[in-house]
Formats: C-alpha cells, sequence, structure tokens
C-alpha cells in the first residue's frame, strides 16, 4: 500500500472537548483539506482482496495538521469531523426531504460534494484500480449498517445540480434512494454527505466488483464521522460524553 502513515507520527491537536468518548480519543480527526473512501486490490497474506480505506491528500489537515504527503488510513484510524458550521436548514423540496429524512425546516449537516474551506472534502475513489481489471471497468460502493447518535437518525449521499434537482445514491430513510454509486476504476467522485443528527456516527461501506482473474470480491469496512452540533446545542452533548461509543473494524466480508 502506497505511503502508509504511521499514527504515531502525527501529533493529535484537535480534541473536541466532550464529543469524543475514550475510543474515539485514540483515533485521528480529519479536519480540512481533500480525501476520499477509497479502495485497493491487495494481497495482505490471504490472497488478493478488495481493501477499502481512507485515501487522504497531501493539505488534508489531520490531528491539527496538513499531511504534507498523500497517506492511506485503516478505516479505523480516523474520524471526519464535521464543523457546527455546516449545520443548514432542510429546504421544502420532497426529493430532498424524503432522500435525507430531514423534514423541511430541520437542521441538517452536510459534508459539500465541492471543496470547501473548513470541512472534509470527501469523495469516493478507485483510482488505485486498474481499470482492465474489472468487468464494465467499474467497482460499486454500496451503504450498509449506519450507526447514528440516538438510534434514529438518517444519513444519505446525493448530488445537486445548483438548480433544484437532488439525485440520491445512498439513504437509510428511503430505501428506494439507497442505490449505491458505481465508480470507473481508476477514478473517483465527490458527493454531498447528509447527516440528520449531531454526534458521532459509524457507516459500513461495501465495495464490490468482477475482477476478470478472481472473479467477485466484496469488501466491507465501517467509516467513522463526528458531527458538531450547533453552539446552542453543544451543552446537551457534555451530559452525554460519558456514553461510550466503541469503534470497530468492521471484519472484512
Amino acid at each position: 500500500m502506497k505511503n502508509r502513515i504511521a499514527l504515531s507520527s502525527i501529533i493529535p491537536a484537535f480534541v473536541g472537548i466532550a464529543l469524543f468518548s475514550q475510543s474515539a480519543m485514540a483515533q485521528q480527526f480529519w479536519t480540512d483539506g481533500h480525501g476520499d473512501i477509497g479502495v485497493g486490490y491487495e494481497n495482505e497474506g490471504s490472497g488478493f482482496e478488495l481493501h477499502p480505506h481512507w485515501h487522504l491528500h497531501d493539505n488534508a489537515v489531520v490531528g491539527g495538521s496538513p499531511l504534507g504527503v498523500d497517506g492511506e488510513f485503516e478505516a479505523n484510524e480516523i474520524v471526519a469531523v464535521l464543523p457546527a458550521s455546516r449545520a443548514g436548514i432542510a429546504p421544502n423540496n420532497a426529493t430532498f426531504n424524503t432522500g435525507t429524512g430531514a423534514a423541511a425546516g430541520s437542521t441538517i449537516w452536510t459534508i459539500p460534494e465541492s471543496n470547501t474551506a473548513g470541512v472534509p472534502w470527501l469523495g469516493l475513489g478507485a483510482d488505485e484500480l486498474t481499470n482492465s481489471d474489472w468487468v464494465g471497468g467499474t467497482v460499486n460502493f454500496t451503504l450498509g449498517a449506519v450507526t447514528s447518535p440516538t438510534g434514529n437518525g438518517e444519513f444519505s449521499l446525493y448530488t445537486f445540480d445548483g438548480l433544484s434537482t437532488f439525485t440520491f445514491y445512498m439513504s437509510t430513510a428511503d430505501a428506494g434512494s439507497n442505490i449505491g454509486v458505481s465508480i470507473v476504476a481508476g477514478d473517483h467522485a465527490h458527493y454531498n454527505w447528509a447527516f440528520t443528527e449531531a454526534g458521532n456516527w459509524s457507516i459500513d461501506i461495501t465495495v464490490s466488483g468482477t475482477h476478470v482473474t478472481d472473479g467477485f470480491q466484496s469488501t466491507t469496512e465501517t467509516f467513522n464521522f463526528t458531527v458538531v452540533p450547533e453552539a446552542s446545542n453543544f451543552g446537551l452533548l457534555i451530559g452525554c460524553a460519558a456514553a461510550a461509543y466503541v469503534f470497530q473494524r468492521r471484519r472484512r466480508a
């Protein structure tokens, strides 16, 4: 795997007062810059398999400092942080409200599909794969189990044309919007990532495809996010800080 970065080489500067449990404190917080949930096809001792992971670029801010070089991290080594500034108000749009599970006028937090300062710019990437190795030249990213702060939150992934059209690819709120994403091997793409609650989230992403030699391949990993509440709600999170939130790497399928 290229440019594997040891966590011990990064000094954690972002602590997130009261938002993170002890288990999350052992991880590194990604707060700004470009990165992807990427996938490689690697042999780590038990044969070749798809390997979903964080692929963060040189300008990604991890532990309070830019990495300086591109780096790869296991799924359980990074927490992507949405700042309170990403809290917005859900519009009165039937497609949006159904896909996100956010009622018009309610608060929703988003990682935008366009590069925005002060927030991770997160894509889905198959840059490390060779196009000719995969039937159809693509692999699929699909949504698995999602754990929200209260158990009642909704997660979604979508694009917006800048006018009025929302297109959904992943959704816990609407099965019809949970179709997954097909990514061309050797490429990557960006989307809006939406969360309806502040707090800690874990999201299972499965990457699958058919290798021209090795046949069908599928691997699932759990990726972690923290949504920072609006200032007016911050005190509510302090009272819940002692609740343990256990992040764990999901066994590869």
